[in-house]
């Protein structure tokens, strides 16, 4: 079963959640446990059985077991055990229930509405875990799960509806509850909860906006023939809701370490968002630092009071109390240079893996567009344009591959300075903790007394070296969370640059080109098609009624209008001139558009296919020979939605026909 859909059943419903809720078990939890089963997952596929995890329970049940024990030990009436064998059984349960509840696609291919919510109601099934299966499709709304299933609404299920769901669980022969896992509700696979992982000792723990059209009656050019095939699918989302969430700060734990906040796993952070989560991190550390220094500061007191109250003479307590204050003066300015160094390491360091990362993106389209260059033929007018992008793509790799040369170097250079700057602070401690030996030579006369006075001060002195060592894992284990949001941060602004200059030396071809394919299938970059520029487009053309009303401008009869108003909102121009002047007649568009550089005709589809079309797709309607309505006369022209929908000077389910005989041509954006 899916790490991210198993989390999400166990988090979002009430066996569980609703158990654990009013004693406000923390995000954090769930993140802990995110952790140690994407561990668990040795093929890397995201997916986890029975078997990894009884593997889990039986080799890390006690380290889990701490670390929740350390995450909910600030809430009243939580037994860490508890929770631990919680999340095990239940995760066991919804496991075993996933990998055995489903149901071949065969015997689902062509069912109607019907009969598939007959089969949710009957009861003899042979199978157990097909009346489970079905079962589970009868409790969470049978008709309502066949509704989104069928995507066509032809009232049965294709072959090709059903692939489109037995994917999400890596099995696509059958359809499991995994797949099904936006209509299922997981207690449907939960039955009586049994101890199957024994309790663990408690270990000692340690530092670890679209309206529907609101007519479909035919507007100022239009005998409309609406399509039954949105384009829009309903597709099964396994991304939990946020395992980030609270922090732990750092809290002693029992033998001197802190409790390190670990980074949230969430594919969906902003820049905003990665800057705050760097600051508490960095908040984190500070407390972790703070903490440890005054419990080396509090051993070091006691250190100064037992060499104060002894009978040493004054000399060598004054030269004592100089020197102490001398080097904890120069282990403070090391270790402000070691965190100075540390912040120009790791952002230099994000930034080099950013830019080597870019380079590799730039490298692969270059490979891409030599294959596809090669495959020209040798008076193809486009080897020229190709030749053009590499040679710029080569050079915008080399700037990148140079500017992470750099930040290498920068890197380097700060990392060296860090061994060198923690090895003199080492030393400056060494010494400090060597400091009465050192002074015993110097007054000879004081060597008993000294002595005396180390075995007093032993405990202190080994309490001062475990909190170092602790505090060195820690902020290793904290540092490491703030390179990985750096690194996280600088891919995200990184992103769009790196997509500007591929799409900037992307090859245009504007030859018409037939569409030779099944239209529900096509892949629309494979013409050219650029998708960012079709969802403006789109996006646009959702508001364009509101935006005509708001301008006192008319609404039927004005699909020219419209898309004028669109093409203004979207590139501040319109091809076809401003609304008052200009082209007037939709027809009168076709040749404007076959000589617009920002499109790309398309030929090969039939009127009944264009509910399929992408986003921003543009449809030009001939005018009709015969027949005096304002669609024969004049033609039609819109935007496609890319869901089935157009929109000219309102919205309405795409045409597939206009006037008497008007013929359709289809452009799409590839700029």
């Amino acid at each position: 079963m899916q790490i991210n859909s198993l989390l999400s059943f166990i988090k979002n419903h009430t066996d569980f959640a609703g158990k654990f809720s009013e004693k406000k078990i923390s995000d954090s939890v769930f993140a802990k446990f995110n952790e140690y089963l994407k561990n668990a997952d040795k093929s890397e596929d995201n997916i986890i059985s029975s078997e990894e995890l009884s593997e889990l329970y039986e080799t890390n049940g006690a380290e889990i077991l701490a670390a929740f024990k350390l995450l909910v030990q600030e809430l009243e009436n939580v037994d860490a055990t508890e929770v631990t064998n919680d999340l095990f059984n239940i995760s066991k349960d919804l496991i075993e229930g996933n990998d055995e509840i489903n149901e071949d696609i065969s015997a689902l291919e062509d069912i109607s509405l019907d009969d598939f919510i007959e089969n949710s109601e009957k009861t003899d099934f042979e199978d157990e875990t097909l009346s489970k299966f079905w079962g589970a499709i009868k409790e969470n709304d049978a008709k309502e799960i066949f509704e989104k299933l069928d995507e066509n609404k032809d009232g049965k299920l294709s072959k090709e509806e059903l692939n489109k769901f037995s994917e999400i669980d890596g099995e696509k022969d059958n359809i499991s509850l995994t797949d099904l896992s936006q209509f299922i509700n997981p207690e449907t696979l939960l039955e009586d909860e049994s101890e199957t992982l024994e309790n663990t000792e408690e270990p000692s723990v340690g530092t670890e906006e679209t309206d529907e059209p609101t007519s479909t009656k035919p507007d100022e050019d239009t005998t409309t023939q609406e399509t039954n095939k949105p384009k829009e699918t309903s597709k099964p989302s396994s991304t939990p809701s946020s395992t980030g969430g609270s922090y732990n700060s750092g809290s002693p734990t029992n033998d001197g370490g802190n409790v390190v906040p670990t980074v949230p796993e969430n594919d969906e952070r902003t820049v905003e968002q990665i800057n705050s989560e760097i600051k508490e991190q960095e908040s984190s550390r500070n407390e972790i630092k703070s903490k440890s220094e005054k419990d080396i500061a509090e051993n070091e007191g006691k250190i100064s009071e037992a060499v104060s109250k002894s009978d040493l003479s004054e000399e060598f307590k004054e030269e004592y109390e100089n020197e102490t204050k001398r080097l904890d003066e120069e282990i403070s300015n090391k270790d402000k240079e070691i965190d100075e160094q540390t912040v120009i390491y790791q952002d230099a360091l994000a930034k080099a893996d950013t830019l080597k990362s870019a380079a590799g993106e730039i490298s692969s389209q270059i490979t891409e567009l030599e294959g596809k260059m090669n495959n020209l033929g040798e008076d193809s007018g486009l080897k020229e344009k190709y030749q053009t992008s590499i040679q710029n793509l080569t050079t915008e790799k080399e700037k990148l591959e140079e500017e992470e040369r750099a930040e290498r170097d920068k890197a380097d250079s700060a990392k060296e300075q860090i061994d060198a700057l923690k090895k003199d602070k080492s030393d400056l401690e060494k010494e400090k903790d060597n400091l009465l030996d050192t002074l015993s030579e110097k007054f000879s006369s004081e060597k008993e007394k000294v002595e005396k006075i180390k075995e007093d001060i032993k405990e202190y002195q080994e309490n001062i070296k475990t909190i170092r060592e602790n505090l060195e894992k820690d902020l290793e284990t904290v540092d490491g969370n703030i390179q990985k949001l750096k690194n996280e941060k600088a891919q995200l602004e990184q992103a769009p640059k790196t997509k500007e200059i591929i799409n900037s030396n992307r090859p245009v071809d504007r030859t018409p080109t037939s569409l030779n394919e099944n239209i529900q299938n096509v892949n629309w970059e494979d013409y050219g098609y650029n998708p960012e520029t079709g969802k403006k487009f789109a996006d646009s053309a959702v508001n364009v009624e509101s935006r005509l009303r708001a301008k006192g401008k008319q609404i039927d009869h004005n699909c020219l209008g419209g898309v004028k108003d669109t093409f203004i909102d979207v590139t501040g121009e319109s091809p076809f001139g401003l609304p008052e002047q200009g082209i007037t007649v939709a027809s009168q568009c076709l040749d404007t558009m076959r000589n617009n550089e920002n499109y790309r005709e398309i030929t090969g589809i039939s009127a009944g296919e264009l509910g399929y079309l992408p986003a921003g797709a543009v449809v030009v309607w001939s005018s009709s020979s015969g027949g005096s309505s304002p669609a024969d006369l004049y033609g039609h022209i819109s935007v496609s939605l890319g869901d089935g929908r157009e929109s000219s000077s309102k919205i309405r389910q795409q045409l597939t026909s206009v006037g008497q005989n008007g013929k359709p041509t289809v452009f799409i954006p590839i700029t």
